[in-house]
């Protein structure tokens, strides 16, 4: 999943972009309508919205 970059690289740079976030399939969902996000404010959100879920079914 990538969310909104906070970094501009330049094209010849390699490695892993800071904006990019691997997800299961399970959690994957949590993740809808937060790609305008940065990829920090964007776990912190899932995280609340987990803790939410789990309150739920608790």
């Amino acid at each position: 999943m990538y969310f909104h970059p906070t970094v501009d690289y330049l094209d010849d740079w390699a490695g892993h972009p800071e904006n990019a976030v691997w997800f299961c399939a399970e959690h994957l969902p949590l993740t809808e309508g937060l790609t305008h996000l940065t990829a920090f404010d964007a776990i912190d959100r899932i995280r609340t919205r987990l803790t939410q879920v789990e309150a739920q079914s608790g």
